[in-house]
């Protein structure tokens, strides 16, 4: 299994060998096609950006997605509490991912600040959540932004970015050198990768397509049906 640079479509991709890791014994391939882009994503952002320290209060956006069920996993026996923030037909899978707590999304700018102050802030939405995640940050706290899914333009308080002493990181995997990456997969291989077959991690394999089929996956997506990822197979 390889964390590719686009181009996942296919019946074959080339990768540099740096970027490719082992797959956990006992796992098919649709198993391992389900991790490499997920638990990186939210291993650099959690781990190595917002550099989680145990017990942290942490929040993840789109908890029920891909990346999001990941990173509920990797904040699990670290965090000391974990808000997760989803569609309500999620919120059992949130939790048996790692959830302690749980928000409806519809909810997020309206009442984040209220129920939690959070160390991390792990954000898959975008602007539409900007206000309320500076809001809820307690002091020092750390806001990673990976997507635009809620808007690409928001409004940031300057006055509680300087009294709290935050820090807003925007941060985006795809875009990162051949080296970057290959740093990014060594200390994943060295520390998460051997969770997988201890049990600890697992890939959130909601379904599969032929490749073929891959517009209806799409589709399904769009309908908000899926919890982790869709693996698309040649």
């Amino acid at each position: 299994m390889a964390l590719i640079g686009g181009g996942g479509y296919a019946e074959k991709a080339r990768v540099p060998a740096a970027q490719a890791m082992p797959v956990p014994k006992g796992m098919d391939f649709a198993q391992a096609a389900a991790i490499p882009e997920a638990f990186l994503t939210a291993w650099l952002n959690l781990c190595l950006l917002a550099k989680l320290k145990r017990g942290e209060t942490v929040v993840i956006h789109a908890a029920g997605s891909g990346v999001g069920t990941a990173a509920l996993q990797i904040c699990r026996g670290v965090a000391g509490k974990v808000l997760a923030t989803s569609s309500p037909n999620k919120q059992a899978a949130c939790r048996s991912f790692g959830a302690t707590d749980w928000l409806p999304r519809d909810e997020v700018p309206r009442q984040l600040a209220e129920v939690v102050k959070a160390d991390v802030i792990f954000d898959l939405v975008g602007a539409s959540y900007l206000e309320a995640n500076i809001a809820a940050l307690a002091l020092h706290g750390r806001l990673c932004c990976i997507s635009t899914l809620g808007g690409a333009r928001g409004t940031l308080d300057v006055g509680t970015l300087l009294i709290k002493r935050l820090t807003v990181m925007g941060s985006t995997l795809r875009s990162r050198s051949a080296e970057q990456k290959a740093k990014l997969v060594r200390d994943f291989i060295e520390k998460a990768l051997p969770r997988f077959e201890k049990g600890e991690l697992r890939p959130v394999l909601d379904r599969t397509f032929p490749l073929a089929d891959a517009q209806a996956a799409h589709e399904v997506l769009q309908r908000n049906e899926v919890v982790g990822k869709i693996v698309l197979l040649p």
